[in-house]
């Protein structure tokens, strides 16, 4: 080894005088330098079998790979938000237009009459007599009508000239007759036809017209009766010197009947 090596050529070289100065040595001294060499001893062999383990290679370690350091990926500018469109204004529904009110349809005015205020008010009442009848019968208004409104004038005159009392007439036509008499303030029109509905008090209905007959009371039932007649749908009426006659179509009073049901 060079340590033992060294301490040999020493041991050898301990009489020599070595001048290290940087003089030119002698051929002497060049020769002992020489002759000092120092030489590695070769190395001792190992015994077979006890070879020294060959030292295994470290596992070479990678330095660790730094990765580089993570970068977000470059955001995106915020989009700018759509700005909401104006929303129209809803239109007002335009309101529907008030319905004009309906005028009321004129009521037909009833035709215009030429009868003098005497005969309107006795044909007024024939029909009120009329309306207040409730025994499911058919009861027309009356209608005047000038046909007998003429035949019953004619008669009238006729029983004011003979001036004897009230007689009904024979040869009618088949029309039906009330008379009254001795009235001879304004109005008698109507006061007769008052005064024949007045026997309403004396009459039942569902009672035929015979029995008043058989048992003499016909007369103070029969004008009244006549007026309220369901099938009598016309009349006329006059007065004469304080008489009154009436006449009726269709006639009424049929014997076998009653004039309203019970």
């Amino acid at each position: 080894m060079r340590f033992l090596n060294i301490l040999a050529v020493a041991t050898c070289a301990s009489a020599l005088v070595i001048d290290l100065n940087p003089t030119k040595l002698t051929d002497a001294q060049e020769k002992a330098l020489a002759a000092i060499t120092v030489q590695d001893d070769p190395k001792p062999k190992p015994e077979p079998g006890k070879e020294d383990p060959k030292p295994q290679d470290e596992p070479k370690q990678e330095p660790p790979k730094q990765e580089p350091p993570k970068q977000d990926p470059p955001k995106e500018p915020p989009k700018p938000e759509p700005k909401p469109e104006p929303k129209p204004e809803p239109k007002p529904e335009p309101k529907p237009e008030p319905k004009p009110e309906p005028k009321p349809e004129p009521k037909p005015e009833p035709p215009k009459s030429n009868l003098s205020g005497d005969q309107q008010k006795a044909l007024d009442a024939h029909n009120a007599a009329r309306a207040e009848v409730k025994d499911g019968q058919k009861r027309d208004p009356m209608q005047w009508d000038k046909g007998l409104e003429d035949a019953a004038r004619s008669w009238a005159k006729h029983l004011a000239s003979r001036n004897q009392g009230l007689e009904h007439a024979k040869d009618r036509d088949g029309k039906g007759e009330n008379l009254a008499g001795r009235i001879m303030d304004g109005d008698a029109m109507e006061k007769a036809s008052k005064m024949w509905i007045d026997e309403k008090k004396d009459y039942k209905c569902g009672v035929k017209i015979q029995t008043y007959i058989d048992n003499g009371n016909f007369g103070k039932i029969g004008h009244y009766t006549q007026v309220i007649w369901p099938k009598t749908t016309k009349v006329g009426i006059a007065v004469e010197g304080g008489f009154v006659v009436a006449r009726y179509s269709e006639a009424g009073n049929m014997m076998s009947e009653a004039a309203c049901k019970s």
